[in-house]
């Protein structure tokens, strides 16, 4: 209740105490009138009170009502109008209709809106009431058209308007919707006509550049979408659309700094009404390496809209980049929840949630959602791709070859793609499908971009690191802030011994990505190789806060308490410790490695080695049968099985596990040295003279 109302409430509340039996009357009336409508209505009341005096005030009021309450209302409803305040609106014109039933602006805004609210049939049937009396009526003619247009049924609403331009409606907003009417049924052209007449009139309103830009953005004439949108800003700077179609069209016209200006334009506009904004400004962020920034637009879109799929894609990502893959995946789960089997954003989800899973070391449940993508969406060349790293992992080089020769196959013009098959078919020997994928990358590859991380990478999975090192050292020295290739540097320092240099790289890597655990990662990896436990568990504790997986932690930790036991007492003036109990310590820590990591083979193998080094070989043997079940292409899998069999005096099953072994790896010397050990303590004398030379040859 305004102020105004306020004041008649309580100069009517006392009168109706001295009338006593007209409180009711007077109670009712406040609760379902307003302003002057108010007045009228509760002057009515006391006219018909006993007391002469209330009689009298009541007749005086309505006199004083009666001057202004009709034009007051209509104002009011106009301006509610003006502003989207249709509900509002709607009241102030139906209280001007109670006092004048036939005031024919307070039909046709009562009308109007309705359509704003939804009422679109009582609408036209208002319009069509008044039609009856004068057909040819232009303003009505068109607001039935916008009623129509409102209600989906364009050719009903081209006829209503292009009468009414016809019967002489000069507006510009006739044109508009006339261009709006085709808009919505894809004709393109004849809306950009209709909106380019309208905006030839003297004063067109600022939302008919807008309407023009979204026409020429549709045709793809981007360059005159930009002018367009701009002039919509210039006319009206709070237009926060027009600020933020501009910047999808400076996007697509590769202007992304300038894109980005818009987004913050109109995010400053619209605030938290529209997630999209948030949304799309936080894409732009993420693709600009401003990840934290990003994650924070997609949480306040999802704040508005939890299920929102492209939010929750976004701040998947956004995780992924900063490292937090386990709460990615997390969110990942929600989204594909969410979609369903939804051809695109199924398949696209799952693609995301395999990659967290990649970088979790479940290789398997990667593999699994890959299945699930592809099924969707066959031609999705990254799933391909994707499921071919998860197979490389899992050590099924054939599966990761025929993946990665279908992703070739349907993204032909990918370097990465290319290298990574050049990899696979090097790996398989295939040496004449490598040269052919390796050259047909170098022809695409752009010098220092992701063609020169990805050939990197491969030398790092062909074991060779020193190449893959020259390749990384060409690139950062054109950027040195660049993320995966700090990393990839890293590890490939750490594989040649220069762990010093490894480390020095590491720290870079922390600098540049603050929330990535990759950086304190590699630098525990650095402090274990330079036999510096203390930094090594503080690295670790700093790469767990930050969401690193706990396979890798533990596994880790792992190699630390290895490295402890191993060393001299008096290095360790802060650490009371002796061997077992740092051995005891590594278990323990492979124990979590292996439930964590869901029984990878790495981690079953490295558990294996403690195992070894406490005595207990029995479940060494354990683990390593495991590994080789789960694993059994895996050659240094069998080859350190067949070992330990053979510590056992279990020679002949450690025969046929180096066999398996030699079978997959036939210039493994040490091996075939070690099967001829067996040989001899099982009699089998040739054998093993035969192994003897092909050991030393």
């Amino acid at each position: 209740m305004g102020e105004r109302e306020a004041m008649l409430a309580d100069r009517f509340g006392k009168a109706s105490k001295r009338s006593g039996a007209w409180s009711a009357k007077t109670r009712r009336a406040i609760s379902i009138c307003s302003d002057a409508a108010l007045t009228i209505a509760l002057a009515a009341t006391f006219a018909a009170a006993p007391d002469p005096s209330l009689q009298a005030y009541a007749q005086s009021s309505i006199a004083r009502a009666a001057e202004d309450s009709e034009g007051d209302l209509l104002a009011r409803g106009r301006t509610a109008l003006e502003d989207g305040r249709a509900q509002e609106a709607l009241e102030a014109f139906e209280a001007a209709l109670a006092q004048d039933p036939t005031e024919r602006q307070a039909i046709l805004g009562r009308a109007q809106a309705l359509d704003l609210i939804g009422r679109i049939d009582e609408a036209i049937a208002i319009y069509d009431g008044l039609l009856a009396k004068k057909a040819k009526d232009a303003p009505i003619l068109f607001y039935r058209g916008v009623a129509n247009y409102h209600r989906g049924q364009f050719e009903r609403a081209e006829a209503d308007i292009r009468a009414a331009i016809k019967g002489g409606l000069k507006l510009s907003v006739a044109h508009q919707r006339l261009g709006d009417v085709f808009y919505a049924r894809g004709q393109l052209k004849k809306a950009l006509e209709a909106y380019l007449t309208a905006a030839k009139a003297p004063t067109p309103h600022p939302s008919v550049h807008r309407a023009l830009g979204n026409s020429y953005y549709a045709l793809g004439r981007y360059r005159a979408a930009d002018a367009a949108y701009g002039q919509a800003l210039k006319l009206n700077p709070s237009d926060g659309y027009a600020a933020y179609y501009r910047a999808w069209t400076r996007e697509k016209l590769g202007r992304p700094l300038l894109a980005l200006e818009d987004y913050n334009r109109a995010f400053e506009i619209l605030g938290g009404k529209s997630p999209r904004v948030a949304i799309d400004r936080g894409r732009i962020l993420l693709r600009s390496g401003a990840v934290a920034a990003a994650l924070e637009d997609f949480r306040v879109a999802l704040d508005r809209e939890p299920e929102n799929p492209a939010a929750l894609y976004g701040a998947a990502l956004a995780l992924i980049a900063q490292g937090q893959t386990t709460t990615a995946e997390e969110i990942l789960n929600r989204l594909v929840a969410i979609v369903g089997d939804n051809r695109r954003l199924g398949s696209a989800a799952l693609q995301l949630r395999a990659r967290a899973k990649i970088v979790n070391e479940d290789y398997a449940g990667a593999v699994a959602d890959l299945d699930l993508a592809i099924s969707l969406n066959p031609t999705a060349a990254e799933a391909f791709y994707n499921r071919a790293l998860a197979r490389a992992r899992l050590k099924d080089a054939a599966g990761a070859l025929e993946d990665l020769t279908k992703a070739a196959s349907l993204k032909p013009d990918d370097p990465e793609i290319q290298y990574a098959l050049a990899r696979a078919a090097i790996v398989a020997g295939l040496r004449d499908v490598a040269m052919k994928a390796a050259r047909t990358a170098e022809g695409l590859a752009v010098p220092g971009g992701e063609a020169q991380l990805a050939r990197a990478a491969t030398l790092l999975a062909l074991d060779k690191p020193r190449e893959a090192l020259r390749e990384l050292e060409d690139m950062l020295k054109r950027a040195p802030r660049n993320v995966e290739a700090l990393k990839l540097a890293s590890i490939a320092l750490m594989r040649v011994g220069r762990h010093s240099d490894a480390l020095s790289l590491a720290h870079s890597l922390r600098l540049h990505a603050p929330r990535s655990p990759a950086g304190p990662l590699l630098e525990a990896e650095a402090y274990i190789a330079l036999s510096k436990p203390g930094r090594a568990r503080s690295a670790l504790n700093r790469a767990n806060a930050l969401g690193a997986p706990l396979a890798k932690i533990t596994s880790l930790a792992g190699q630390m308490w290895i490295m402890i036991a191993h060393m001299d007492p008096a290095k360790l003036p802060r650490m009371q410790v002796d061997g077992k109990w740092a051995l005891e310590q590594a278990g323990a820590a492979y124990d979590m490695a292996v439930e964590h990591s869901k029984r990878s083979p790495e981690t079953l193998k490295e558990r294996a080695s403690v195992r070894i080094l406490r005595g207990d070989l029995k479940g060494a043997l354990d683990d390593l049968s495991h590994a080789v079940a789960v694993r059994p292409q895996d050659a240094d899998l069998r080859f350190a099985r067949a070992d330990l069999l053979r510590r056992l005096k279990r020679c002949a099953e450690a025969i046929k596990e180096y066999d398996a072994g030699l079978s997959l790896k036939p210039d493994n010397a040490d091996a075939r040295s070690d099967r001829a050990d067996c040989k001899f303590d099982e009699g089998e004398y040739l054998g093993a003279v035969g192994d003897y030379v092909g050991s030393w040859f």
